[in-house]
């Protein structure tokens, strides 16, 4: 997996949507297959940012287990879930976890939003250059733009 610090398309088996950063991967949502080849590249560590109810007939964190891969579910959907404490938790996450990562939602909406305030906030990008990054990604809902640009100017203070 390249570690270059630039957002880059890339394929992931059958995966519709999947970009690199460096050793993050961010896609939409993987099939068991291509979770495989995530292994086989070299991701430790899987966040899924999806509700269990959204995928009823899959149980990605048992997949991901079988494959010794670490598993992390900070699940939300829809903006009413959009919270600064969901955004605070995946900043973590993409910050302490093992890796490389594999960030992924349904579409890939969920993964650009919280992209666009890591990319700023952790990383030191200019908050335009990222959300056009953050819309390369899959960011396309205004709801989801317009909280994550008051998350990120409310600590860009801090």
């Amino acid at each position: 997996m390249t570690k270059k610090k630039t957002l880059e398309s890339c394929s992931l088996g059958t995966t519709d949507r999947v970009h690199v950063c460096g050793d993050v991967l961010l896609a939409s949502q993987p099939s068991d297959a291509d979770l495989v080849l995530a292994k086989e590249s070299g991701v430790k560590t899987v966040i899924n940012q999806r509700h269990a109810s959204e995928c009823p007939d899959s149980d990605e964190a048992a997949s991901v287990a079988a494959l010794g891969m670490a598993y992390e579910n900070p699940a939300w959907s829809g903006e009413e879930e959009l919270t600064e404490q969901v955004i605070d938790e995946h900043r973590e996450l993409l910050r302490t976890t093992p890796r490389p990562i594999l960030l992924h939602c349904a579409g890939a909406n969920r993964v650009g939003a919280v992209w666009w305030a890591y990319r700023v906030l952790d990383e030191g990008m200019k908050i335009d250059a990222a959300l056009d990054e953050a819309k390369r990604v899959g960011l396309s809902s205004k709801a989801y733009e317009q909280i994550v640009k008051k998350y990120i100017e409310g600590h860009a203070q801090a």
